[in-house]
């Protein structure tokens, strides 16, 4: 068990990265703002923005609810105790994280702030890098095989 521990991936929590990135573009917003294209700063945006919004937060809660169901961690720095293949985890092995990438996105158009849409690929190499890659050499080390076979058949993101 403690090589196991020692093993276990040192993962940022990736709500921080959200977050810290979101704060970022608020503040460049605020102080060196980007003018966003008509069309995106429409009322229809807008609208689309905040259902996207919704949608991405839904997915973290069905996401998370699946952990909850098997009796294991979403946690990425602790240790699992089964690997969660069902729910929306049958389209992507990372369902949390293909949301987190939607927020700044859906941020950018509910709140007519275009750095939001920008900081999208920086999270997206920012949790690849420093959470995903980890996790999936930590969740191959705990279930060999069966994650190798997972990984054959679903993607990483979409």
């Amino acid at each position: 068990m403690e090589t196991q521990e020692r093993s276990m991936p040192r993962v940022p929590w990736p709500p921080l990265l959200l977050l810290a990135l979101a704060g970022l573009a608020y503040c460049l917003q605020r102080y060196s703002p980007l003018p966003l294209p008509d069309a995106l700063g429409s009322g229809v945006a807008r609208g689309i923005g905040f259902m996207l919004l919704g949608a991405a937060l839904s997915v973290e809660l069905w996401a998370a609810f699946r952990f909850y169901r098997r009796r294991t961690t979403v946690l990425p720095n602790r240790r699992a105790k089964a690997l969660v293949t069902d729910g929306p985890y049958r389209v992507s092995r990372n369902p949390i994280y293909v949301a987190h990438v939607t927020i700044p996105i859906a941020l950018m158009l509910a709140f007519t702030n275009p750095w939001m849409g920008l900081q999208a690929p920086v999270l997206l190499g920012l949790l690849t890098k420093l959470a995903i890659e980890p996790e999936e050499a930590f969740l191959r080390q705990m279930f060999g095989e069966a994650y190798d076979r997972y990984c054959d058949a679903t993607r990483r993101w979409l």
